[in-house]
């Protein structure tokens, strides 16, 4: 599957497990690329493009705590959110590095704009960044996989969980170059 085809198909996986969440992420603004290069310039990585073509994200004060994670305590910024996340990230990082998923206070996954590749960081006093993922296709594979082999779940709460060794299970078999996933 190509990236489109992998984001589509985790956002159904998602609406199967949590109904009403693909449309809780909002239609799509029809200036979107054009607002994602004005705040950070280009190249974009086709996944981000893609995204926000598709729909708008989570704002912060999302109204239904169980819609708020994209995955398991990470959301996908709203677009209007988005360039000021893109602002925290590059005082850190540099401008390659773009906001992919926000944990609502320091912790980013982020999308190298140049190779594509995909790494978390948390924006404290360690201010490091580990790649998770080669490039945008093995983070969706990725994703998508966590869905379809129940590493996520829903909770008593329609909160979205996982299982952590699982997580790690799956990701080390998609992305087994990646040294994030040899940790245990």
């Amino acid at each position: 599957m190509d990236i489109q085809q992998l984001f589509d198909r985790y956002l159904a996986l998602s609406e199967a497990r949590r109904k009403g969440y693909t449309e809780s992420l909002g239609l799509p603004d029809p200036e979107a690329t054009q607002k994602l290069e004005l705040a950070a310039g280009t190249p974009l990585p086709a996944l981000l493009v893609y995204i926000y073509n598709k729909v708008s994200g989570t704002p912060r004060q999302c109204k239904r705590e169980d819609f708020i994670d994209f995955i398991p305590g990470f959301r996908l910024p709203h677009l209007r959110e988005w360039s000021a996340a893109y602002e925290a990230l590059k005082l850190v990082h540099g401008a390659e590095w773009l906001p992919l998923l926000h944990d609502g206070e320091r912790g980013y996954y982020a999308i190298n704009r140049t190779t594509d590749e995909v790494a978390i960081t948390f924006l404290d006093e360690f201010a490091f960044i580990d790649t998770v993922s080669l490039n945008s296709v093995n983070f969706m594979q990725t994703l998508v996989a966590n869905y379809e082999r129940k590493v996520y779940s829903v909770d008593r709460y329609g909160l979205l969980d996982f299982d952590e060794r699982r997580e790690g299970e799956v990701a080390r078999e998609i992305n087994p170059d990646v040294d994030y996933w040899m940790e245990e």
